[in-house]
């Protein structure tokens, strides 16, 4: 099973940042070229300039975004503006957000460290493959800094909401934080210090393992860094920053992740309707609503994904003929074979399009985008050939993907909410 850890946390001097809301930032991944020069240049000490730093002219293997990282931090803690907490603890975070279609909910989770272990033990489960770019990123990151900025999202199972009620007992103190974002949402943390308050949390997550909801590449970053620290580091790179919510949380949802089809040689829509109507029920619709629509009604277990090409929106409904288990020819697991995302690589990407998992992992002539509306102008506009849109996962799709030891194809899932970057860091120095 997992171990979990409380912490002295790395928090920006409250007396010395007096609006904690133009200092922190979303992850690092989510950020776009534009947005990180706002974050630039709301506050000269945004948590951006050391998770998400920018490449200058000139750089090279000893000066660049990591070395900046690494001297700006130490400068940040010798000048005070960043220090750690002198008790070790649990920290709880609410976080009120609203999603696409404009639902108000509220996400509660626990910052923790997590001992870190390879997958094969059981105690982490990931459910998503990962790219080696973003690892190299973060491990040079890692390296320069030594310090974890944005944690990594973990689920478990909380079946009699034990965690849940501890979480809301913590919740009814005046928090020490209480923030909005640059997005608007609001933020709140409570320091749990006690360790008679910390332990029914601590044993309650010890008695499951828990599952990467996102952070993957992060996860597996800290993991290679903790085999090669040595020396003092070692004891303290064994661990990595985390927030642990529960898979029956009402406040976080997940979102598709569609795919686009680019620049792709040979690419004819008439022959992409053609082979897709082998394998599906293929309906025109009357626009994108309708499709989303169509798409919504899907009864649980049924099949349905959007087409999106110049001439208009199309449904496709699995044909009751067609075996989602024989239509994955790879060794794969049932729970990996009922995956929307799985079916429309092997009978969408690969088998109608002719890609292959090599070209598709390295994103050739593919690219991701998680709105609809977008993915549609993006057609209009004559900048993708054709959308494929999909239903999300489901979370216990998820949860038996990763307790079959499998896992999905990157892209599967985006989760809401985004943790923030800079409440909460943690220093390994």
């Amino acid at each position: 099973m997992a171990t979990i850890a409380p912490f002295k946390a790395l928090r920006y001097n409250l007396s010395k940042i007096k609006d904690m809301g133009a200092v922190c930032a979303p992850p690092y991944d989510i950020i776009s070229p534009k947005e990180q020069e706002m974050y630039y240049g709301l506050h000269p000490n945004n948590v951006v300039r050391l998770d998400f730093g920018k490449a200058l002219a000139g750089d090279n293997e000893t000066t660049n975004k990591y070395s900046r990282a690494a001297t700006l931090l130490r400068l940040w803690r010798e000048q005070g503006l960043l220090k750690e907490d002198e008790t070790p603890g649990l920290y709880v975070l609410a976080q009120d957000h609203q999603t696409p279609d404009g639902k108000k909910l509220r996400f509660a989770g626990v910052y923790a460290l997590l001992k870190l272990e390879d997958y094969k033990k059981g105690g982490v489960k990931p459910h998503e493959k990962t790219l080696s770019k973003p690892k190299s990123d973060r491990y040079d990151l890692t390296s320069a800094t030594k310090t974890n900025f944005s944690p990594i999202f973990f689920l478990y199972d909380d079946k009699k909401d034990a965690a849940s009620k501890w979480m809301a007992a913590q919740m009814k103190a005046k928090p020490l934080l209480d923030l909005k974002s640059q997005s608007g949402e609001r933020h709140r943390l409570w320091p749990v210090t006690s360790a008679r308050a910390c332990a029914p949390m601590l044993k309650q997550l010890a008695k499951a393992p828990v599952y990467i909801a996102d952070g993957h590449h992060r996860y597996e970053t800290m993991l290679k860094y903790s085999k090669e620290a040595s020396g003092k580091l070692k004891a303290r790179a064994a661990y990595t920053l985390a927030c642990f919510a529960p898979f029956q949380s009402k406040g976080m949802v997940i979102l598709p992740t569609h795919r686009l089809i680019v620049d792709k040689k040979g690419f004819q829509a008439a022959g992409l309707l053609s082979a897709l109507a082998g394998d599906f029920e293929v309906r025109e619709q009357k626009d994108l609503k309708a499709l989303e629509t169509a798409m919504a009604k899907a009864k649980k277990g049924k099949i349905v994904m959007g087409l999106l090409l110049p001439s208009g929106a199309y449904s496709l409904s699995l044909k009751a003929s067609v075996s989602p288990k024989k239509a994955v020819p790879d060794k794969r697991s049932d729970a990996y074979k009922s995956l929307d995302v799985a079916l429309l690589q092997a009978l969408v990407l690969e088998k109608c399009l002719g890609m292959t998992p090599e070209s598709i992992a390295a994103q050739e002539n593919l690219v991701f985008e998680k709105s609809a509306a977008k993915s549609e102008q993006m057609i209009r506009e004559g900048r993708a050939q054709a959308a494929l849109l999909l239903n999300p996962t489901r979370m216990e799709q998820l949860k038996a993907v990763s307790d079959a030891k499998d896992v999905m194809p990157q892209k599967s899932t985006y989760f809401l909410p985004k943790l923030l970057t800079g409440m909460v860091l943690r220093t390994m120095e």
